[in-house]
């Protein structure tokens, strides 16, 4: 199977599209687990709230809804897709409503999807991969390792760097098939 890295930031060119740039209200102390793959679930709250901000004037929604934290966030409809190929797997969809920049409800169709956990997919050669003392440092680019990622799930994050989401082609075509947009990202090299 082929994959590909996600980029969660969506189109930055277009400015009509909506950027969300904060964690939902109540979540500012925990946000960050939606965006390494830790249970986000028991700090979520019932009714999220993500609001647009002034920053960032964009409105028009997409399947994919860019975010400046790290997080995946996307419709019903890619929640219905994921979860159907990755039905076996531990994944959060935490759903919220989404303000405009008055303050009405402009969306309550969206969902932080959040692998949980990452997968030891790299070849570390390859990635330039640096530590230290035997522990994780950095890494140039994401190169995975074939026999790695042999029975790797269609969405996973990297261990070593879990903002980085990586999909299977499979997918990516499957979404892009039922007209998702604003999903990029590019093909990854496994050796």
């Amino acid at each position: 199977m082929d994959f590909g890295l996600v980029q969660t930031t969506g189109e930055l060119n277009d400015k009509d599209l909506c950027l969300i740039d904060e964690y939902p209200e109540g979540m500012e102390k925990y946000g960050h687990t939606m965006a390494l793959g830790k249970p986000a679930t028991p700090h979520f709250p019932k009714d999220a709230i993500v609001r647009l901000s002034e920053d960032n004037p964009g409105i028009k929604l997409a399947h994919v809804c860019g975010n400046l934290q790290g997080c995946f966030i996307g419709s019903s409809l890619v929640k219905k897709i994921i979860s159907k190929y990755c039905s076996e797997q531990e994944i959060e969809y935490l759903p919220f409503t989404l303000y405009n920049h008055k303050g009405r409800v402009h969306s309550t169709d969206y969902y932080f999807i959040n692998p949980l956990g990452g997968i030891d997919c790299l070849n570390y050669e390859e990635s330039g991969a640096e530590f230290d003392n035997g522990e994780f440092m950095a890494l140039d680019k994401v190169v995975l390792d074939r026999e790695k990622i042999e029975n790797a799930p269609h969405f996973f994050r990297v261990e070593e760097e879990r903002y980085n989401y990586v999909m299977s082609l499979e997918l990516v075509k499957a979404l892009r098939d039922e007209g998702v947009d604003n999903l990029l990202g590019k093909k990854l090299k496994a050796v």
